[in-house]
């Protein structure tokens, strides 16, 4: 039977997802911007009928889509409640707690601007990597090195308070997971690659933030507001990504024609 506790918490963590999710929809609204000025130097614009504008670029979902993510991350969200120590490590009761919530929803906004940043119209895949700008190598260099020194400083105090098993059977299952799933239904198919899209990055990594230490909550923070900002503007798509798809192959020269437009040296 769950107590009374748990139950405030877990509603508690409920209205912070939708608080997320109202924040992710409403950074998705355009807003008018000047061409030829230091902004457009080095953002993306986008051209309407009232004339350019500054928007985050998003999937224009069906409400069937929309729904299977909300679903999807509600899913997330109490896979999180219940792994990630959320009732240890943050204490719902204690005002202080909303200080933690400041790298959360600042996450998801930055997100979405640094997307549109010149130069980082680009993905982590296997077919894109030829074609990244030199802006991706260092966006994405830098935050890989962000990310390990977070998953050691995780393996740190799974070796110190003694949780071997967390420390390493959690990561061999994961890739076991995926690895099984791949040789089962992607291996022969040539048009499957791997991308790995940042909701997915921010929810697995999320996981290995469980370090109670002000670093260790804010990394949680941060990676679970670049999950919902990635599930709510794109979609929970699966890493296995079809190349030969409609979407897939619109997302891809979108991306190349921002590419080609660039009017500064990334």
């Amino acid at each position: 039977m769950i107590n009374d506790k748990t139950l405030v918490h877990f509603l508690y963590w409920g209205l912070f997802n939708v608080m997320g999710i109202c924040l992710a929809k409403l950074c998705l609204l355009s807003i008018p911007a000047k061409p030829n000025t230091s902004f457009s130097k080095y953002f993306m614009l986008t051209s309407t009928s009232s004339g350019d504008r500054f928007m985050i670029s998003h999937r224009n979902k069906t409400n069937r889509e929309a729904y299977q993510d909300i679903s999807y991350l509600f899913v997330l969200s109490l896979l999180h409640f219940c792994f990630s120590n959320l009732t240890e490590r943050f204490n719902f009761n204690d005002l202080t707690t909303l200080y933690y919530t400041i790298p959360f929803f600042l996450t998801i906004p930055i997100m979405g601007i640094l997307g549109e940043f010149k130069g980082l119209q680009s993905s982590i895949s296997c077919h894109s990597i030829t074609t990244w700008s030199k802006c991706s190598y260092i966006t994405y260099i830098s935050s890989g090195v962000c990310l390990l020194a977070n998953f050691i400083a995780n393996l740190y105090y799974a070796h110190t308070s003694h949780h071997y098993l967390y420390a390493y059977a959690t990561p061999f299952m994961l890739g076991l997971y995926y690895l099984v799933n791949y040789l089962l239904y992607f291996r022969q198919d040539p048009q499957t690659t791997l991308h790995l899209h940042h909701w997915w990055i921010g929810n697995i990594t999320a996981f290995y933030s469980q370090y109670p230490y002000v670093t260790g909550n804010i990394m949680f923070m941060i990676l679970y507001g670049i999950c919902i900002q990635g599930i709510i503007t794109h979609g929970a798509d699966s890493i296995f990504l079809d190349t030969s798809s409609t979407d897939t192959n619109l997302i891809n020269k979108e991306n190349q024609d921002k590419l080609e437009s660039l009017d500064i040296n990334c």
